[in-house]
């Protein structure tokens, strides 16, 4: 055994010495030894035996320091700690503490001390707790059972921050532990020990009830538990030394401690083992191989663990056989037409560019994957038949063009058109894309897209018909907008007359005036009527071009005198035109002054818009922020305020 520490006896001269040197009040002062603040610092000056408290005095501290393990119970709080760590010797202990004079810093009345003692600084493993706490003297006494070579921690502390002179004393068991010498390390695997396995090592433990604390080594390196057993895995090969001392104390400051034992321990990874070879369908490519995918022939290895632990390599040889690549195939499917492989039965829509087109176990002897490669297209066409006028005749136009996928395939296409009347379709009419109409009819044109892919020619036909009946398009719907209104109102009338080919509307008003610039390029128009006296106005169309002109239509509108003022205030302003994109006109009589414009949405909500004067008698609108629907707007005029309905269309 190797006793790094003093002996018993020289401390005890030593306390003494200091105590006969120094007097009471000195020893009480700086307590010797040494107490430390809290427990951990304790673990670098330990207390080989607790006889070394025998008969220690010392005083409480002032300072605020609460550190002891408290509440113990489920009471008391720390206050003013002390600490010591000591080894015990084993057995039945008594501590007693005299303590006097105690007082509390603060001013209040004081109780007296507390004292404890735990097996770990997290203050788990208590042993014991006193916390009698009764008066400001007086004497407390715990006894306790120890285990011996055990490292304990001691603590006391005033019951409300105290301070007081106290006196340790200690009877029982106090005699010195002593450390046997260890057994030979064992081992639970016998060396060599394979790669990748643990073992367990111990030494036997102390006799009797010793138990102190083991410190192992790894090729020279601390490592725990610091009990008499340990575990420890090998994840490579070599030769390590494993060593283990007992001590008793902490690792900063140890008491005694046994001549270290080591073996050492040879590691080794297993012989590697060859598996069977296989040979493989190329169409299992990647193939997974326990620790790897495999894409060419070769030889694989992988590691592996007998029994979770031990590792060794598992060798194999796997060989693909070539797969040879299949014919190409060409496709062109017609409206309802789909190619359908003829052995899988698969359907396949859409253009392909090549794409491989997998017969699963289909050869022999080996029953591998074959495959072919598909490229095919599905022809389409887009488009529609519109009526024309030119150089005084009437044409349909068949605007239509190929609209086929081909996901970059590269085709040859002839396109062709073939006109005809829907009730003799084998009659061709004409092989242009236009077609001169002088009669009504139901007329069809089809639409051929010729086609090359690769060694295959085929032609699709698309077909596309049109109503043609000369009365249609010179019948013109009926004029919409009021039918009664007010001299001096401004009123929307249009027509609904959707033939592209008509590009000239002839407008004619009786008793109004048009306001709009070039009319007739305009299917709708604004009317001022001026008329003052109850009379009959009228709004006359007629729509013309170089094929064709309609008849006049005529809208009849009865038009009253305004007789209410705010009516008449309202026929002083308009807005023009209404319906609107936002951007609009108003204007007014010159006997009218217009001080301030506002817009409001349906809601209430006032819409920001700027309007500048461009002659003396109108306004140009710009609303500026996207609003639609019916809004209104505030005029305030010399003769009173004013309120309009309009509509903002897209």
């Amino acid at each position: 055994m190797i006793n790094i520490k003093f002996p018993l006896i020289n401390k005890i001269i030593f306390i003494v010495v200091m105590f006969l040197c120094f007097g009471i009040s000195n020893v009480n002062s700086q307590c010797v030894p040494a107490s430390s603040d809290n427990c951990w610092s304790a673990e670098s000056q330990v207390l080989c035996t607790l006889n070394e408290l025998n008969g220690y005095t010392c005083t409480t501290p002032s300072a605020y320091n609460p550190t002891a393990c408290l509440p113990c119970n489920g009471s008391g709080t720390p206050n003013n700690s002390q600490w010591w760590a000591f080894v015990a010797q084993g057995g039945s202990v008594t501590i007693t503490i005299n303590y006097s004079g105690c007082y509390i810093p603060g001013g209040g009345i004081a109780s007296g001390l507390e004292f404890g003692i735990v097996r770990t600084c997290e203050c788990s493993g208590q042993v014991l707790c006193n916390k009698t706490c009764s008066g400001s003297s007086g004497t407390m006494s715990s006894t306790v059972s120890l285990v011996a070579c055990t490292l304990y921690y001691l603590w006391v502390d005033g019951c409300n921050g105290d301070v007081c002179n106290y006196t340790i004393s200690v009877s029982g068991n106090t005699s010195s532990p002593t450390l046997s010498p260890l057994s030979p390390i064992s081992q639970a695997m016998a060396s060599p020990i394979c790669k990748g396995c643990c073992s367990d090592f111990w030494v036997d433990p102390q006799p009797g009830t010793c138990t102190p604390a083991y410190q192992w080594t790894f090729n020279g390196v601390e490592f725990g538990p610091n009990t008499n057993r340990t575990n420890f895995c090998f994840a490579d090969e070599g030769q390590y030394q494993i060593c283990v001392f007992a001590y008793t104390g902490s690792t900063s400051d140890i008491c005694m401690q046994t001549p270290p034992k080591c073996t050492t321990v040879v590691v080794m990874k297993k012989q590697e083992q060859r598996a069977k070879s296989k040979l493989l369908c190329s169409d299992l490519i990647p193939y997974r191989w326990h620790c790897e995918n495999v894409y060419i022939t070769g030889t694989y290895r992988c590691p592996f663990r007998l029994n979770g632990c031990c590792e060794y390599d598992s060798v194999i040889d796997i060989t693909f056989i070539e797969r040879i690549d299949g014919p190409e195939v060409f496709f062109i499917g017609c409206q309802g037409e789909q190619y359908v492989d003829p052995i899988t039965k698969i359907p396949y829509s859409g253009c392909n560019n090549r794409k491989e087109i997998i017969l699963p176990k289909s050869t022999r002897p080996f029953g591998c994957d074959s495959s072919y490669f598909l490229t095919s297209i599905y022809p389409t066409s887009t488009g529609k038949i519109s009526l024309e006028c030119k150089s005084g005749g009437l044409y349909l136009n068949a605007s239509i063009h190929a609209s086929t996928k081909l996901c970059g395939n590269t085709v040859d296409l002839g396109e062709g058109y073939e006109w005809y009347e829907k009730t003799n379709p084998q009659n061709i009419l004409s092989t242009d894309n236009v077609l001169s109409v002088s009669k009504e009819g139901s007329y069809c044109v089809r639409h051929l897209l010729n086609y090359k892919l690769g060694d295959v020619t085929k032609t699709c036909r698309f077909e596309y018909c049109e109503e043609f009946d000369e009365d249609k398009y010179l019948k013109i719907g009926e004029i919409q907008g009021e039918e009664i209104s007010h001299n001096g109102s401004i009123e929307f009338y249009k027509v609904d007359f959707l033939d592209s080919i008509m590009n000239k509307y002839i407008w004619r008003v009786e008793g109004g005036t048009i306001l709009d610039s070039f009319p007739e390029k305009l299917d709708s128009i604004n009317v001022k009527w001026n008329s003052t006296t109850d009379t009959i106005g009228k709004v006359c169309l007629r729509i013309e071009n170089e094929c064709i002109s309609t008849n006049e239509i005529c809208k009849l509108v009865v038009l009253k005198q305004v007789t209410d003022r705010n009516e008449f205030l309202s026929s002083k302003v308009q807005v023009i035109p209404n319906p609107n994109d936002g951007n609009f006109s108003v204007t007014f009589d010159q006997d009218v002054k217009i001080s301030k414009i506002f817009l409001f949405d349906k809601e209430g909500k006032e819409v920001k818009l700027e309007y500048k004067l461009k002659d003396s008698y109108k306004y140009q609108i710009a609303i500026k922020s996207k609003i639609l629907g019916i809004c209104f707007m505030k005029f305030q005029t010399n003769e009173g305020v004013l309120y309009k309905k309009i509509i903002i269309k897209d």
